[in-house]
């Protein structure tokens, strides 16, 4: 029995069912190779939702990737460090080669921002205080090294 029923015009065969004249129509299905499209790549952007420039879903600056990159981090080692994909970073680094006056005058601003912080009494006794500890554990730390180093 045909896979089809054959009906007016149609006449079984070895392939199926044929259309006289149009038997390409009727013949079951022939694998055809896939169309090649290219895939889509998703490409990280970089938005401004206030606090500067940021890489897409996550809370990483810019101004973030540029104080490693100035320090002369690799792009996959600035990826390590924030757990984030080169193509993010690289979209980073894009991002301010093709803005550099806008990053430089807004990291500026926040620089001096930070610099001239004013905090209120009891605050500003606690930061001198962590700045303080942090300082002795720093030179503890650097002392260790130095020790270490020299033996």
């Amino acid at each position: 029995m045909a896979p089809f029923p054959a009906g007016p015009g149609l006449r079984p065969s070895a392939q199926g069912l044929e259309f006289p004249g149009i038997d390409a129509i009727a013949t079951p299905h022939r694998a055809q190779p896939y169309p090649t499209y290219p895939m889509a790549i998703q490409i990280p952007k970089i938005l401004d939702r206030g606090r500067g420039p940021e890489i897409a879903g996550t809370r990483i600056t810019v101004y973030d990737v540029m104080d490693y990159h100035k320090l002369g981090w690799h792009r996959d080692r600035i990826a390590g460090l924030f757990r984030l994909g080169s193509a993010d970073i690289q979209a980073a680094l894009d991002y301010i080669d093709a803005h550099q006056g806008e990053v430089e005058a807004g990291y500026a601003k926040i620089l001096e921002r930070t610099a001239n912080a004013q905090y209120p009494p009891g605050v500003e006794q606690r930061v001198q205080a962590t700045k303080g500890s942090a300082r002795l554990k720093i030179t503890g730390m650097q002392a260790t090294r130095n020790r270490s180093t020299q033996r």
